[in-house]
């Protein structure tokens, strides 16, 4: 199943990724891009659902 995932970066910045689940690990299809504020996650986080559902 594919999903999209935020992962704890440096310095305070979050990773906006698609993954999937794959032999009990994440795997990392897409990187979107990093998010340093609460704005740019909720942006980023709705660019990245639409990525997913275009298939």
């Amino acid at each position: 199943m594919v999903f999209v995932r935020r992962s704890p970066g440096r310095s305070g910045s979050t990773r906006v990724q698609i993954a999937e689940r794959h032999g009990g690990r994440d795997v990392v299809v897409k990187r979107v891009s990093t998010a340093r504020t609460d704005a740019e996650l909720a942006v980023l986080m709705a660019a990245a659902r639409r990525r997913l559902h275009e298939g």
